[in-house]
């Protein structure tokens, strides 16, 4: 007799050992940052998780990792759940974020992603049969549902996968912080830096940290005269500018603090001399950029300056031209960006 109910036991324990473990399941790794002590502890996440599905998922030799993590930025708490496979690669993740003093509603929604990531239909069913509470809450993506085959008919579903666009977000951000280069080259009209307008040339080459940068930019300008009753007299410019701008769009807007030489020249004269100083001048600079291809983006300014050494033009020691207080340039060139 003893030997037959043993055989029974064992039976039954082997026919209710496949409907054990008929659900989906998961291990749970949950964390909470500085700042995040008095959210609620790992047992009420979990219990949160099995009052939705209607039973424990969290099993230690399950295939599959849910981490959720909880920090304070700022004003702010922020969650992360990620779904990691067996060999610890991460298969998605979600991310949620609301005011310091909601944590409650934040591990709600917490618990409410990590029952879809394991059992999406039950998650659902449970959702769909209680009417959520008005919340901010809201996760960065939309989430994503698919459907998967039903419990009661002994196959095992896969836990769905958590949305990726998070990792998306954070990879750009990453990139954003880091520093990158630029150097680009063009030609330019002006006018007020010489007695009649001229043209010129540009390069530069500088480096930019998310919307910020910080520019080196050599100009020249090819020489433009004015007629006299004895000849021509003229001047040009060679000059080093440090540019610092702001970009938050294609727009910019920059200032300038230029330096370098203004050079005065004579011709057709009787003695013609050539003339140089030091010039310097100050002003800003407003600008868009348009993407063309790769790295390359098609570049357009506008500058006004204004002239804080002002030189003059002499011929047998009469001014024949005054720089003016105030110059400007229209500049068009090509843009490279570097990693």
């Amino acid at each position: 007799m003893k030997r037959r109910f043993s055989a029974i036991a064992l039976a039954a324990s082997l026919a209710a050992a496949p409907a054990a473990y008929a659900f989906p399941t998961s291990r749970l790794n949950y964390e909470r940052g500085p700042g995040a002590e008095h959210c609620p502890e790992e047992p009420t996440v979990r219990k949160a998780v099995a009052d939705r599905l209607g039973y424990d998922p969290f099993v230690e030799a399950a295939a599959k990792t849910i981490v959720a993590r909880v920090l304070r930025v700022a004003d702010r708490l922020e969650a992360d759940v990620e779904l990691v496979d067996q060999l610890g690669h991460p298969q998605g993740s979600r991310k949620f974020s609301t005011d310091a003093a909601r944590c409650d509603e934040l591990i709600s929604a917490v618990a409410l992603s990590i029952s879809i990531a394991i059992d999406p239909e039950r998650a659902q069913a449970a959702q769909e049969s209680v009417a959520p509470p008005p919340t901010e809450i809201a996760p960065t993506n939309p989430p994503e549902t698919r459907s998967e085959p039903s419990p009661s008919r002994g196959r095992r579903e896969e836990p769905a996968q958590l949305d990726t666009g998070v990792e998306k977000e954070r990879r750009e951000r990453r990139e954003r912080r880091a520093v990158h280069w630029h150097s680009g080259a063009g030609g330019l009209a002006a006018v007020g830096s010489a007695p009649t307008a001229t043209g010129g040339a540009f390069v530069f080459l500088g480096a930019h940290l998310d919307d910020a940068s910080l520019s080196l930019e050599g100009r020249a300008d090819a020489p433009a005269f004015t007629n006299q009753p004895n000849g021509e007299a003229g001047s040009s410019l060679l000059l080093a500018s440090v540019v610092p701008c702001w970009q938050p769009t294609a727009l910019f807007a920059c200032t300038l603090l230029s330096m370098g030489t203004a050079r005065g020249r004579g011709e057709g004269m009787t003695q013609p001399r050539d003339d140089s100083g030091f010039y310097a001048a100050a002003g800003i600079r407003l600008g868009s950029t348009f993407p063309l291809y790769g790295p390359l983006s098609l570049r357009f300014h506008l500058d006004l300056l204004s002239t804080l050494t002002r030189f003059t033009l002499q011929i047998d020691e009469r001014t024949v031209w005054t720089a003016p207080r105030f110059s400007s340039a229209a500049g068009l060139g090509l843009m490279a960006n570097f990693p």
